[in-house]
């Protein structure tokens, strides 16, 4: 084994070199004008993250990220990989500078040297005004850049409906000929709609529009309204970006780099047109963006022929797969299955209802969605049920599901086929209203019977019962009973299906109420909302019997008092969240206390409830 040390030791140092990341930075040009940008390329070989490496502070240069990319090559089956940083390097000053060695996971790379003259310096714009462009690309900053906003739909219908969500497309165009080296992402402007899964990285092409060519970023998300009335659809996003200005015709013309990869240094489309002028001084110009106001009204949903057992979906669904067992006990607790599959808001898309109505005790559903596109307007989501049975008897069970078409304008209710079931046992109420058992047997007047014995005899033994040994055995059943009953009390406390969902419900209030309070301390008004609404949500989802995430503005207008404390904290956390309102911070300590009224009228026996719905709206208004 000895011989075979060595061995062992140079192939693992020669296994830890190879491993070993590598960096490698580069500096084109090594000398500028005053104005003018270098490009810094920092390359990391064999690096096991692609995280970008700390730059180090210079003082009178500023660097600013303009993309990655990274490459993976196979080469007589051995793997390697690397990736790139490009920055943009400009100067404050003249002079010469030296950027220091730059690390990253234990390697680093050699200092470079950066000259920067005053050949070539503009001097500034007091107007800020672009200087020259050059011939070849002919901007026009009036036509620089422009937004828009699409309908997936093409605008069949000048109309939405509360809680629907219809997709779309916000398309930012920007000339060819520009650097664009910032873009905020997109957002809507007033209070009237809100944005359902905006994409994080916006999609990248190129266009022609009047015989101009454009580079277009396209965002998606869902789309929908949160209050009814005609309002207007605009969105803005604000952007950095660079203008070409005139050449100095001092300098050569610089050839495009190569990148260490191979090809030309990032391929992306988007950035072809910024590195065609890399080198040219360019006026970095701070634009806002607003699409045309798109009319849009927005419909409350209509309250003609709307099913009792509605609960807010918006869309056009179907119901699939569903399972059930075939045979099962009264209030013994099953967990059915259902999938409800379309197109729609599946935020909104509840649990459907258990046919026959009536004989099934119901509780608070488990769902997984499966989105079938980017924003969720087309999914599927899967219901698992716990669920009792009441009644015994064969039933043919199923399952039924309400929604509200908006391109038919009318409710629709759906049902699976029924499968046959056969249950068993007792009514639920019978095995309630049931005598219990043990009572006392009524005493009898007759005489003892005869003895056989004429007693016992001094020699005989101790009967059983006298004796420890057999007392301490009897023990023994008797303590197993004991527990068994215990463990059958805790069973039924903790996994009972309305005490397990009463838990939890009273855990997610009381962590929002804490955030609350947090919030009120540090004056976050948004935060401070938010928690109040949902906190309210987990109250009313378990009063009513439905998801926490869809009870809605509408919901609350129309199965609560008006001007309730709980309409109120909802309009306030609406108008908090997408109208920008701002409430004194001095206010927040009534609203909290309107909170904690409401949590507990809605939380009270049945026999005081209507009574304390009366007065849930007369807390003053806070100034």
């Amino acid at each position: 084994m000895r011989p075979l040390l060595p061995t062992f030791l140079l192939l693992a140092s020669v296994l830890v070199a190879q491993a070993a990341p590598q960096i490698e930075a580069q500096i084109q040009p090594s000398e500028i004008g005053l104005g003018e940008s270098a490009r810094l390329t920092v390359t990391l070989s064999g690096a096991t993250s692609k995280t970008p490496p700390e730059l180090p502070e210079v003082d009178g240069l500023s660097f600013q990220a303009a993309g990655q990319s990274s490459q993976i090559s196979i080469i007589n089956g051995k793997t390697s990989s690397s990736v790139g940083f490009t920055y943009r390097v400009t100067a404050e000053r003249t002079g010469e500078f030296e950027i220091p060695a730059i690390r990253a996971q234990n390697a680093q790379s050699k200092a470079l040297k950066l000259r920067v003259d005053a050949t070539g310096k503009v001097a500034p714009n007091p107007l800020g005004n672009p200087g020259t462009a050059p011939a070849d690309i002919d901007i026009d900053t009036e036509g620089l850049a422009f937004l828009k906003v699409e309908r997936a739909d093409n605008g069949e219908r000048d109309h939405l409906y509360v809680g629907e969500l219809t997709p779309i497309a916000i398309r930012a165009f920007f000339r060819e000929g520009t650097q664009v080296s910032q873009v905020t992402r997109p957002t809507l402007d007033g209070g009237a709609f809100t944005l359902h899964q905006l994409s994080e990285d916006p999609q990248q092409q190129s266009t022609t529009i009047d015989g101009k060519r454009y580079r277009v970023l396209t965002w998606f998300a869902g789309l929908s309204g949160v209050k009814a009335g005609d309002e207007k659809l605009a969105a803005t996003l604000n952007a950095t970006v660079g203008i070409p200005q005139a050449p100095n015709p001092r300098r050569a013309p610089q050839r495009r780099p190569r990148s260490p990869f191979g090809g030309s240094l990032f391929d992306d489309p988007f950035f072809d047109s910024a590195f065609d002028s890399f080198f040219q001084r360019m006026e970095q110009r701070q634009i806002s963006l607003s699409s045309e106001a798109m009319p849009l009204a927005i419909k409350s949903l209509p309250t003609e022929n709307r099913p009792a057992s509605f609960d807010g979906a918006v869309g056009q669904f179907k119901l699939g797969h569903f399972s059930v067992p075939t045979e099962l006990e009264t209030g013994s607790p099953i967990e059915l299955k259902v999938t409800v599959s379309g197109k729609g808001n599946f935020d909104r898309v509840t649990a459907p209802q258990i046919l026959p109505a009536g004989k099934w005790k119901t509780y608070t559903a488990k769902h997984r969605t499966e989105p079938g596109d980017t924003v969720g307007y087309k999914a599927s989501k899967t219901f698992t049920l716990p669920a009792i049975a009441l009644e015994p008897g064969d039933h043919e069970v199923g399952f039924s599901f309400d929604y509200f078409d908006p391109v038919s304008g009318s409710f629709e209710t759906i049902s699976t086929q029924t499968m046959p079931v056969a249950i068993s046992g007792a009514s639920i109420s019978a095995v309630e209203a049931a005598p219990q058992p043990g009572a006392a047997p009524a005493a009898s007047d007759a005489l003892a019977p005869l003895r056989d014995s004429a007693g016992r005899s001094p020699n005989d033994p101790a009967p059983l019962y006298t004796q420890s040994w057999f007392l301490a055995l009897q023990a023994i059943p008797a303590a197993a009973l004991i527990a068994a009953g215990v463990i059958s009390i805790f069973r039924r406390r903790h996994y009972d299906p309305i005490s397990v969902q009463h838990r939890a419900t009273r855990k997610a209030i009381d962590t929002h109420l804490k955030g609350l309070a947090v919030a009120r301390q540090s004056q976050d008004g948004s935060s401070f909302f938010a928690h109040a609404r949902r906190a309210l949500q987990h109250q009313l989802a378990e009063e009513w019997n439905c998801h926490a995430e869809a009870i809605t503005n509408e919901d609350i207008s129309q199965r609560l008092p008006k001007g309730s404390d709980v309409a109120r904290v909802f309009a306030m956390a609406d108008a908090v969240e997408f109208s920008g309102v701002r409430p004194d911070p001095d206010s927040y300590g009534e609203w909290q206390d309107r909170v904690e009224t409401a949590l507990a009228a809605i939380d009270a026996p049945q026999a005081t409830k209507s009574e304390q719905k009366q007065t849930w709206g007369e807390v003053p208004q806070p100034a």
